[in-house]
């Protein structure tokens, strides 16, 4: 089900490259497309440092939950939101996609995916 809601997010946003589920220590858990795993898995090693230094940052401001973190990276958007503790989806953009859809359509694919988690 997790590669079903991964395609899903991808074909919803103009401009979109792929999407990865990242557990907390790096490790890509599931990808879409195929094709594009060894990139994503790539960046995702990457942007688990950044994940963590965010996290431990709105721990130590009392920020609570935080939104969606959007970096820029290697010519990519990488749009990053938290399922659970130790899950995140990575949404990779590239230059001229649509932010707007991403942010738009990434609530929707989270809460699924959670479900799919809670089962």
């Amino acid at each position: 089900m997790f590669d079903e809601l991964l395609d899903e997010l991808v074909a919803r946003v103009d401009g979109a490259q792929g999407a990865i589920l990242l557990a907390d220590d790096g490790e890509a858990v599931q990808w879409r497309p195929e094709q594009e795993g060894d990139q994503l898995r790539l960046r995702g090693a990457y942007i688990t440092v950044a994940l963590k230094n965010w996290r431990a940052a709105a721990e130590r401001l009392n920020l609570g939950s935080v939104g969606p973190l959007v970096l820029s990276y290697d010519g990519a958007l990488l749009v990053i939101e938290q399922i659970e503790r130790e899950y995140f989806i990575v949404l990779e953009l590239n230059a001229f996609a649509n932010l707007g859809q991403a942010l738009f359509w990434l609530p929707s694919t989270v809460a699924n995916l959670r479900r799919e988690f809670a089962d």
